[in-house]
């Protein structure tokens, strides 16, 4: 915050703006000069999440379902944020994946093969309407992602293939352009480390052989950028582009839901 007043000529924040209260978390202060917060614990991604931790006071009730996942880095606490919040939102009808600011890692091929299952047979007991679907977990809303200039590495990597794969349109800006691989075992006579590049990526099919992501990084399917000062003001063009696109898309093209055939006459008695 001070960084941002020094910048645009602002008074900072005050102390108790900036202070916690150990109880719950919250700011002492939410308002601030120019400057307001809804920070809950040290501003944590989840605070932005979907139904009881999105803070009520700073977001409309009507939007409180929508379920964006932050996805900060590729590793193991990535592993189980995903199972966290993906699982008790598979059965929704669009997906956000805020790949912004990723730093990477290396499960970019276990998130996309959670996103790759598809529902192909469907069950349903005498008892019950319900109807479920095998591959259990299989997602069959629609996708977005959103990346931008520090989308890096193996976050980058996510995002080639779910641009490639068709699983997802990309919203955004073009990330950094780091997707190349490297093991770290190049260590130096006092056990030292220089990181260098390794294992370059390229693409290649029947209809394209080409050197991708490094130096290039992720082009979007549609470019948003979000202007400095509307960002500061607390305005997020790319979500806002994210959520109507995918509000958009299932007005357009709403979720297919299986119907149940007649039951069929196994037997039949004869006297």
């Amino acid at each position: 915050a001070e960084r941002l007043a020094t910048r645009f000529g602002l008074e900072p924040p005050g102390y108790r703006w900036r202070a916690a209260n150990p109880l719950d978390g919250r700011s002492y202060e939410q308002d601030s000069g120019p400057f307001s917060t809804c920070a809950k614990w040290g501003a944590r991604t989840d605070d932005l999440l979907g139904p009881g931790k999105q803070l009520e006071e700073c977001f409309p009730a009507e939007t409180l379902d929508q379920r964006t996942l932050v996805i900060m880095t590729m590793g193991g606490n990535d592993i189980a944020r995903w199972s966290r919040e993906f699982h008790p939102a598979f059965q929704k009808e669009g997906l956000i994946l805020d790949l912004r600011n990723n730093g990477g890692g290396s499960i970019d091929s276990w998130i996309v093969s959670q996103l790759q299952r598809r529902a192909w047979l469907y069950w349903q007991s005498r008892d019950d309407e319900n109807i479920r679907h095998n591959q259990q977990l299989a997602f069959t809303g629609h996708v977005v992602a959103i990346i931008d200039a520090d989308t890096y590495s193996d976050g980058e990597t996510m995002a080639e293939a779910l641009k490639r794969l068709g699983i997802a349109t990309v919203i955004g800006k073009r990330t950094a352009g780091a997707g190349i691989w490297l093991s770290d075992r190049n260590r130096l006579v006092d056990n030292g480390i220089v990181r260098a590049a390794e294992l370059g990526t390229f693409a290649s099919t029947p209809i394209e052989n080409k050197w991708v992501v490094e130096g290039i990084g992720v082009t979007p399917d549609i470019e948003v950028d979000n202007p400095p000062h509307a960002t500061f003001k607390g305005e997020d063009a790319q979500l806002a582009a994210a959520i109507k696109y995918l509000e958009d898309k299932i007005a357009k093209q709403p979720i297919w839901q299986p119907v149940v055939p007649a039951k069929p006459e196994r037997a039949k008695l004869s006297f």
